[in-house]
């Protein structure tokens, strides 16, 4: 992101200064401002202009997400809605905002600020998983500490930071279990034999689902494997496939 600068209109809002980083803007006032007001009366725009002359301006303040800090005296502003290339945001403080400080000012005219958001590098998008391997000990989760897990073990490249292994049976989905990772390497998944619920699955055949996806959260094909769970013979047959 790239400040472009700030324009108050008049000398009642308490000094203000803003900063931006690729994700958020912040406003610093330096006295408190009354959260209330300040959160009803703050607009937030955005345009695919690249300059803040620009115009085609729409209100996106109900799809991002504003908050005060007392404390600090911010107002952090996040735009949900953001585009690959530059654009605009524009942040108006409308009036009747009040100072809660012992000066007791409050806004008498509209204060406009604009931030120009640099454009933003699509992540690449991760390869398959490769190399998918499991433990071959029996996996009978029956709690008595013996064979109690089953582990996947994945290769990821450098796009990725986060695996998920999705556990099917049939068309219902059992479990999914997130681990977030750290670019290229060979990573370890483990599933205690539960569902979502906490609950040991009945013996079944379980398809494996295994994707990865990138910071942005966009998924990579997907590898496949199945598992067999028999806590009853304690009997795993694995079959990878892709």
């Amino acid at each position: 992101m790239q400040n472009t600068g700030t324009s108050p209109r008049d000398l009642s809002l308490p000094p203000v200064s803003l900063t931006s980083t690729r994700e958020r803007i912040l406003l610093k006032s330096s006295e408190p401002m009354d959260e209330t007001t300040l959160m009803a009366r703050t607009l937030l725009e955005m345009s695919a202009a690249t300059n803040c002359a620009g115009g085609g301006y729409s209100d996106i303040s109900a799809v991002s997400t504003l908050s005060y800090d007392e404390e600090t005296r911010s107002l952090s502003i996040v735009p949900q809605t953001q585009m690959p290339a530059s654009y605009s945001n524009r942040i108006t403080i409308a009036t009747g905002v009040a100072d809660t400080s012992s000066n007791g000012n409050s806004i008498a005219f509209p204060h406009v600020f604009c931030v120009v958001l640099e454009e933003r590098a699509v992540p690449p998008v991760p390869l398959a998983p490769t190399e998918v391997t499991l433990d071959s000990s029996p996996f009978s989760p029956d709690g008595h500490a013996t064979n109690d897990e089953m582990s996947f073990a994945l290769v990821a490249d450098a796009a990725a930071t986060a695996v998920a292994v999705r556990i099917r049976r049939s068309d219902t989905t059992v479990r999914i279990l997130p681990e977030a990772v750290d670019g290229a390497g060979t990573y370890l998944v483990r599933w205690d034999g539960r569902n979502g619920s906490g609950r040991i699955v009945p013996n079944c055949h379980y398809a494996v689902e295994l994707a990865i996806e990138n910071a942005a959260g966009i998924a990579s094909a997907s590898a496949f494997t199945s598992v067999h769970v028999d806590s009853g013979i304690g009997f795993v047959g694995v079959a990878p496939r892709f």
